[in-house]
């Protein structure tokens, strides 16, 4: 396992920003880095809006970078079979060859 990048490259990597290869990998091996995305990505005013009884949609742009968030997100979760039975996660499918390489 590489060693544990900087909170910059973390936030970085958040951010879809370039990182040194491996950073992807090295968080899915590493408990502590998770945990340390972890605290970088919670957000007050994200919480808050969420508990808010009415929330307004997002516009295009918005929605279009929350897309964005999401595929980042679901990349650093770590393979495991999806809820209908038999399909693999795109992380699996990446990590298998069939995607590339998602460092």
């Amino acid at each position: 396992m590489l060693a544990c990048p900087s909170i910059d490259v973390l936030r970085d990597f958040l951010g879809g920003e370039p990182t040194p290869n491996g950073v992807g990998r090295h968080l899915r091996e590493c408990p502590l880095c998770r945990t340390a995305v972890e605290r970088l990505s919670d957000d007050v005013s994200l919480r808050e809006w969420i508990a808010s009884p009415a929330r307004v949609p997002p516009s295009e742009a918005d929605a279009a970078e929350l897309t964005r968030l999401m595929k980042d997100l679901c990349d650093l979760v770590p393979a495991t079979e999806s809820a209908t039975e038999g399909r693999r996660t795109r992380s699996e499918e990446t990590r298998k060859g069939n995607g590339g390489s998602p460092d």
